[in-house]
């Protein structure tokens, strides 16, 4: 599954999307063997591959043998990666983020996109950076000018200072999230895949549809005061699935939260 706009923003710029599912897929079958699942989706015509680990919204973090396997298939196939680390610094329980950029022979074909907008919190700015050969940049600003122009002088300048105090204050975050992720593994009471970063949970919930329509169930999230991000967003195969954002709120209203959930989809 992926960031639902990826898929629109590829198609503004007349291309196309194949969807390889994997990161729900690794969580059930670990020992995958990832370039030969991503040869079951090979065409020809195909220049780049987006990768976006930690993922959005499954949770999942590729340990650095399974990038490695995708830096050789981008290599065999002579592929442009687009490597999505919008969660870079949101990991738990020791799992590590690898850009697959730092990996032998990845750089020059690799485009690092990060934010500030998820451990720095600071969304509202809508600011970020990306880290490419000299190359790609040149002509990335090229086709920035004619969209956003620049980005503001002011939100630049309020990013200075966070970013060098960054080891200071950003374990302190992801514990904060960490200890949220775990009010949800203790009380809601349905099978999902703890997540290994992120601040997401995302599973089906078929099976506690009990004769209901899956959009009648959403819709009584809704009305209980819990709201979902439809499945179907993230791509073909997870319309029964929900993603929950399990922080924002207190520790209480997080609690109540978890209430409802079981309630509605447990009964």
């Amino acid at each position: 599954p992926c960031w639902p706009l990826f898929p629109g923003i590829v198609r503004s710029a007349d291309a196309q999307i194949v969807e390889a599912p994997l990161y729900s897929l690794l969580y059930e079958k670990p020992e995958t063997d990832i370039a030969g699942h991503l040869q079951k989706y090979w065409q020809e015509g195909i220049c780049a591959l987006y990768l976006n680990t930690p993922n959005n919204p499954s949770g999942k973090v590729l340990t650095r043998d399974q990038i490695g396997q995708v830096a050789e298939f981008a290599k065999e196939h002579d592929l442009w990666v687009i490597s999505d680390e919008a969660y870079d610094g949101l990991t738990f329980d020791g799992h590590e983020h690898v850009s697959i950029a730092s990996l032998p022979g990845m750089f020059e074909r690799t485009v690092s996109v990060f934010t500030f907008s998820k451990i720095f919190m600071f969304a509202g700015i809508r600011l970020g950076y990306a880290v490419a050969p000299a190359e790609v940049i040149t002509n990335v600003n090229k086709i920035m000018v004619h969209q956003i122009y620049g980005a503001s002088t002011f939100s630049q300048q309020m990013m200075i200072e966070p970013v060098c105090t960054r080891k200071q204050w950003s374990p302190a975050v992801r514990d904060t999230y960490r200890q949220m992720r775990e009010l949800f593994v203790k009380n809601l009471r349905v099978e999902f895949a703890v997540p290994e970063a992120t601040y997401f949970l995302f599973f089906p919930i078929q099976p506690y549809l009990r004769g209901r329509d899956y959009r009648d169930v959403v819709y009584a999230l809704f009305d209980n005061g819990v709201s979902v991000a439809p499945g179907g967003d993230f791509g073909n195969g997870f319309e029964n699935y929900i993603r929950l954002c399990f922080t924002g709120e207190t520790e209480e209203r997080l609690e109540q939260g978890i209430d409802r959930l079981n309630r509605v989809l447990l009964g």
